[in-house]
């Protein structure tokens, strides 16, 4: 019944040291989208958006990432809570943070989504 944050790595180096991470962050109640640009002390400089929301310890809640070329979209239990453009990583690996917290992931799907386009892009769901 206490920590900081959970949440999942997309567009990941091998590492974990480059990436975009999507979190619950259950200090300051709200869903982050971020960077990863190596380990750093304050990781909360690399914020590229985040939404307020109600968290709760013990609770259950499915993050999902769509991820279009540069388009980059979160879900919070089926609601759209941000969509950002990012042109830092194309592609990647998908893993897990957590930060001073215990959390539990299941069922994760990754897989690509046929979309056509005329510059023949991927399309992720993580």
């Amino acid at each position: 019944n206490k920590g900081h944050s959970a949440g999942i790595l997309f567009r990941s180096d091998k590492y974990g040291e480059k990436a975009y991470r999507l979190k619950l962050n259950m200090l300051n109640q709200r869903v982050e989208l971020s960077t990863v640009e190596g380990f750093k002390i304050f990781p909360d400089d690399d914020i590229l958006q985040s939404y307020p929301i109600k968290l709760k310890y013990g609770d259950e809640y499915e993050l999902k990432i769509v991820a279009e070329g540069e388009l980059l979209e979160a879900y919070l239990d089926d609601e759209l809570v941000m969509s950002r453009t990012s042109y830092l990583y194309k592609n990647g690996q998908v893993g897990f943070c957590v930060d001073d917290a215990e959390a539990v992931f299941t069922d994760l799907k990754v897989y690509a989504i046929n979309i056509k386009h005329i510059d023949s892009r991927q399309s992720y769901i993580c």
